[in-house]
């Protein structure tokens, strides 16, 4: 009966630890993509939208 606890418990431990490293092998680079991603975004966005301005502000210049 002992034995049986005992390997009930060893069995759970390792299957605890299987899936800390799962999880920690999947989720910390999805979290990074996501990260990265929405930096991109965001640059790409600004890049944009300071493209956008630009114009919009020589066009002011031009007409008042």
């Amino acid at each position: 009966m002992l034995c049986l606890v005992l390997f009930v418990l060893l069995v759970a431990v390792v299957t605890s630890g299987v899936h800390v490293i799962l999880i920690h092998r999947l989720v910390v680079p999805l979290v990074n993509f996501l990260i990265d991603g929405i930096v991109d975004i965001f640059v790409t966005v600004s890049v944009i939208y300071e493209d956008l301005c630009d114009p919009l502000q020589f066009f002011m210049v031009i007409y008042p």
